[in-house]
């Protein structure tokens, strides 16, 4: 099975260890590289900078970003994920 869309919600808060963390991390990576997509939803943010290519924010159901982890991180002051989520999350309030 090779799906062409995988679909995930919150794979890495379903107790891995870190040897499943990184089978998970390795196996989708070689699915992106053969064109295949990779979306899950978290709220761990500092796996979302390790590991994805592109993120998109929501909140109350709004899309508040969607880009490359690089360029959120450049336009916020400390160039944390995090700092850009809460600031987005304060704005649509």
């Amino acid at each position: 099975v090779n799906p062409e869309i995988w679909l995930l919600d919150e794979p890495f808060s379903s107790g891995m260890d870190p040897h499943g963390i990184n089978m998970f991390r390795r196996h989708a990576r070689e699915a992106a590289t053969q064109g295949r997509t990779i979306i899950y939803s978290t709220q761990i943010l500092d796996v979302v900078e390790k590991f994805s290519d592109r993120v998109c924010i929501l909140h109350k159901g709004e899309v508040r970003a969607f880009d490359s982890v690089r360029l959120l991180e450049s336009s916020g002051s400390s160039g944390a994920l995090e700092e850009i989520f809460q600031n987005l999350r304060e704005e649509g309030s």
